[in-house]
Parts: structure tokens; C-alpha cells; sequence
């Protein structure tokens, strides 16, 4: 439920009863209850006791707040993944990003370059295993999706998320250097530019 929120088969503001849930899923009850409690927890899904779930809806300060986040906390998993990986998980790191920059260049279909992406980050995970970063990663990146997803246009999306390829691909060396602290900083400002790139496209947005 979470994939299908995040790639906007669910999407803002939808209601999630527990019955369509079962229906939809082939579940219990319960698990449908224990579903939307893991989702709510995630950030993914609004719950009010008495009411259906709904699928979050972000603003612009919700938005701000998570690109906080995501700057603050994605560098320090690229810094521990420098630090803590095999060359084993390196290459797969570079193979994946390969198939990441591949898909957005091949590609106009944002769904398939964002599951591409997730490959990547998939490696990345597993390199710098830290189950506290994963989880915080894991939560700024989905609700950025569905915000975007709200504002921008598939096109804007498309042009955004092509340029972050990009990007990634300039970390890449520090990496395989093992220079953390370098491979930290240039993330940092990596993640800064993309926040600035989709500021600048939701103005635009803004003023269509």
C-alpha cells in the first residue's frame, strides 16, 4: 500500500476505509487496521479516530520542513555508506545508478525512472546499514514524492528528477575513494541545488 500511495494509485486525500482496504487487498480486518496504523505512522496516511483514513496531503511548510530533512540526513548516509561498504556494494552502487541514469535519459515514463531510482537507493541502504538513517530517508523521500506529485507536472517531474541523475552521478567518485567527508558535503550541496531547481519549477507552476 505504501508503493501504491507513493506512485499515486492512491492518491492525496483519498479515503482509505478499512473495508475498501480488504476488498481491495484480499485482507483481515485487522491487518487492514494494523496496515493504516504503520501507514500513519509513516506519515502516508491521515487517520482521525472515527473516520476513514485519508491519504496525506502536503504543503508548502510541510515541504520545507522535509527538505530540511532530506539535506540534513541523506548526506549522512552517503557518508556512512562511504565509510561502511564493501567494494562488492560500490560497484553495485555504480551499476545501479547506471540503470538510474539509463531509465531517465530512455524513458519519459516517471513512474519507471522513479522504481529505477529506488535501486539505487536500495544499494545505498544496504551499504550504509543504519536503520534509523533508512527509516528518516525512507519518510522524507516519500512524502516529497507525493508533494511534488500535488504541484508539479509529469513534465516538470520529468526534467527535476533527469537533472538529479545528473547530479548523483558526480558523488560517485568520492565514493569509490572513500572520502567521506567530501562524499558528504558534495551530496549536501547536491541536495540543496535540487531543492532550489524544484522551488524555481513550482513557481513557474505557480504563475502558469
Amino acid at each position: 500500500m505504501s508503493e501504491a500511495i507513493v506512485e499515486g494509485r492512491h492518491r492525496s486525500g483519498d479515503r482509505l476505509p478499512e473495508s475498501f482496504i480488504v476488498e481491495r487487498y484480499g485482507v483481515s480486518r485487522s491487518t487492514a487496521r494494523a496496515a493504516l496504523l504503520v501507514l500513519a505512522g509513516q506519515g502516508l496516511v491521515h487517520a482521525v479516530a472515527g473516520q476513514p483514513a485519508r491519504v496525506a496531503e502536503f504543503d508548502d511548510d510541510d515541504a520545507m520542513a522535509f527538505y530540511r530533512m532530506r539535506t540534513a540526513f541523506e548526506p549522512m548516509l552517503i557518508h556512512r555508506f562511504a565509510q561502511r561498504a564493501n567494494p562488492g556494494q560500490v560497484d553495485a552502487l555504480d551499476r545501479a545508478l547506471e540503470r538510474f541514469e539509463d531509465t531517465a535519459r530512455g524513458s519519459d515514463d516517471v513512474r519507471r525512472i522513479h522504481r529505477a531510482r529506488d535501486g539505487f537507493y536500495e544499494v545505498l541502504f544496504d551499504g550504509a546499514d543504519s536503520q534509523p538513517l533508512e527509516q528518516v530517508v525512507r519518510q522524507e523521500y516519500a512524502a516529497l514524492r507525493i508533494y511534488r506529485r500535488q504541484r508539479l507536472t509529469p513534465a516538470q517531474e520529468l526534467r527535476r528528477i533527469r537533472i538529479n541523475a545528473a547530479s548523483i552521478r558526480r558523488v560517485i567518485p568520492r565514493i569509490a575513494q572513500r572520502e567521506c567527508s567530501a562524499a558528504g558535503t558534495f551530496s549536501h550541496r547536491m541536495l540543496s541545488e535540487d531543492h532550489a531547481a524544484t522551488l524555481r519549477l513550482l513557481a513557474r507552476a505557480r504563475g502558469a
